[in-house]
């Protein structure tokens, strides 16, 4: 990822739901996924708009 900023977003991602989803049944995991996806995406293009 060194070189590759805009990679870091999965990497966050990817170890937060790693972290805090490994308990939780699949379709609940991906519920919530998918929340966490929708939530990441309109902060950055407010981040980017703004």
């Amino acid at each position: 990822m060194f070189g590759h900023p805009q990679l870091v977003i999965y990497a966050l991602f990817g170890a937060l739901t790693g972290m805090y989803g490994r308990t939780e049944p699949h379709q609940l995991r991906l519920q919530h996924q998918l929340q966490a996806a929708v939530v990441i995406a309109t902060g950055v293009m407010i981040g980017t708009v703004g």
